[in-house]
């Protein structure tokens, strides 16, 4: 990847290889179109329909905007980088527009935001400073979030998309793993990320057995203090469930 980004701003323990997918235009030069996801993701559907039919013309970027309608501070930010939060794309899947972005030197507009600013978000929110008026909102189903499943689940009134299209994402839309890992810990979802690894040639039983056998005794093991809080945070959501 050479040295773009050697001194580039990092924060929330995410590593400068998070700015690499800024420079995919360059390095993959024999496509026009790429969809690029990141690794932490189960893809559950063949990915064909949702290429062909996304027409990037006059777009540099499409993604999936973050629905939640309450997420108040979040959206102070995007605001204060004079973007607007119902155009905001998350960059973990995107599908982009390679030769457009060649051919108008984008890339190297990447660069200099990289190299010269401290943003909260990185690459996500240099994708969105400089592709902005040139970004696609696309189906909440190219990237099932956290805060997507939320939405979907509990039914909260969407900013961004209709309930229908939250309802298709939590069917089969690409599981995005932004949070807690579910080879590391019980998060939603972490379930079918199990059932993937089952399957795949990579499975190793002796590490799905450690990880759920730790995981049976993991309270046993945790020093007495850390109970105490487990017991005052249950007993707190349990009177408020009961008002």
């Amino acid at each position: 990847m050479g040295q773009e980004f050697e001194n580039a701003f990092e924060i929330r323990g995410i590593t400068v290889a998070a700015y690499y997918r800024l420079l995919i235009p360059e390095i993959i030069p024999e496509y026009d179109k790429i969809i690029y996801s990141d690794v932490d993701v189960i893809f559950r559907k063949d990915l064909t329909q949702i290429y062909e039919s996304t027409d990037m013309t006059d777009y540099y970027m499409a993604g999936v905007v973050d629905p939640s309608p309450d997420v108040f501070e979040y959206h102070n930010y995007i605001k204060k980088l004079n973007l607007l939060p119902e155009n905001y794309i998350y960059s973990g899947n995107l599908i982009i527009n390679s030769k457009q972005l060649r051919e108008d030197g984008i890339v190297q507009k990447f660069i200099d935001e990289a190299r010269h600013s401290h943003y909260k978000y990185q690459d996500m929110d240099i994708i969105n400073i400089v592709c902005k008026g040139k970004i696609k909102k696309i189906a909440p189903e190219f990237c099932l979030s956290l805060a997507v499943r939320n939405c979907a689940i509990y039914q909260t009134e969407p900013l961004f998309y209709t309930k229908q299209e939250l309802e298709e994402s939590l069917k089969d839309g690409i599981i995005h793993y932004s949070g807690p890992k579910p080879w590391e810990k019980y998060c939603p979802d972490f379930d079918i990320w199990w059932e993937y690894y089952r399957k795949s040639i990579f499975f190793d039983r002796t590490y799905y057995f450690e990880f759920f056998n730790r995981k049976m005794n993991e309270y046993d093991w945790l020093p007495l203090w850390k109970r105490i809080k487990i017991l005052a945070r249950w007993f707190v959501f349990r009177n408020r469930g009961s008002k």
